[in-house]
């Protein structure tokens, strides 16, 4: 396995230091949402802290109401972006791990 330190590729060997590589690559994904309008207010109070996926599902459907007082305006020009494409109550969302 490879990282980069300082701008140099560095070959990893060790075992430990594989998995302590890959769980902090691991790690900042799983905080990339973080300060992003799905992580804010009015967003996260919708869709709460662990994501309510039937919410989120409603969310490409249109069937959202976004409040518009208070919102931040990336986050309400993002919402009128996802929510005026063609909305199709039928479609089918699959959520996998």
């Amino acid at each position: 396995m490879e990282k980069y330190v300082n701008g140099e590729r560095i070959r990893i060997e060790n075992k430990l230091e594989i998995e302590e590589e890959i769980l902090r690559v691991n790690t900042s994904r799983l905080q990339q949402a973080n300060n992003t309008p799905l992580r804010e207010h009015p967003l996260q109070t919708l869709l709460g802290e662990q994501l309510d996926f039937a919410t989120w599902e409603a969310i490409p459907k249109g069937s959202i109401t976004l409040p518009i007082k208070g919102i931040e305006e990336g986050t309400r020009l993002w919402f009128e972006d996802i929510t005026s494409q063609t909305i199709r109550p039928d479609i089918t969302i699959s959520w996998t791990t």
